[in-house]
């Protein structure tokens, strides 16, 4: 079975598109319904949600406390992780993750600044390159969208980054089961004022 874990509502941006802006009551998974996850028996479990999941606060309980309650209770299951990539929260959460998708969205800093209102475009690229390089966590993911407009800057972006993986792997900086765990991804911008083709400002011929 795969599991879709939504651990909280709460998050640190307001972007434009957001179906849960106004569901941004701080609600969150109770600690003790983990355990009620776990009785679901899944072989994965995706950590994501309407908020940012590493905000995630349960009295003293936290995202990691979270993430190793879930390996305890389920010691085979994979665990992987999408949130913003803003915060990277303490605690030995990342020993037992598969894979962090950071879902940046925008190629460029004022683009970001834009639609999500928060300038946290750099300490997104900041943390990208800590995953990379510091965390023990073997495939690492970078998402966007894209539309004809900003296709160039969606691929300047990439490159920005694969240089920097590039260089982090020809210094013996990136830990061998890494080598071929960076993904950047491109998803197509749908416009839902057009409903009758909501992805023609993504077509490219």
């Amino acid at each position: 079975a795969f599991v879709e874990l939504h651990l909280t509502n709460t998050c640190n941006q307001e972007c434009s598109f957001c179906t849960y802006r106004d569901a941004h009551s701080r609600s969150h998974l109770k600690f003790g319904d983990l355990d009620r996850v776990a009785a679901l028996s899944p072989e994965e479990i995706l950590i994501v949600g309407g908020g940012n999941p590493a905000l995630y606060k349960d009295g003293k309980k936290k995202f990691s406390d979270a993430v190793l309650r879930l390996r305890e209770l389920l010691p085979e299951v994979k665990i992987r992780l999408i949130d913003n990539g803003t915060f990277i929260p303490s605690g030995h959460w990342v020993n037992e993750i598969s894979e962090v998708s950071i879902s940046l969205g925008e190629p460029t800093r004022d683009d970001y600044l834009q639609v999500k209102k928060r300038d946290y475009f750099d300490r997104v690229l900041k943390n990208i390159k800590w995953y990379l390089e510091k965390s023990p966590i073997a495939n690492v993911r970078v998402t966007i969208v894209y539309n004809r407009d900003r296709l160039q800057k969606a691929i300047s972006l990439a490159e920005r980054l694969w240089s920097e993986w590039t260089k982090l792997s020809a210094a013996g900086r990136v830990s061998p089961e890494k080598a071929s765990g960076f993904k950047f991804m491109m998803f197509p911008m749908a416009d839902d004022h057009v409903a009758d083709n909501p992805f023609q400002g993504t077509q490219l011929t």
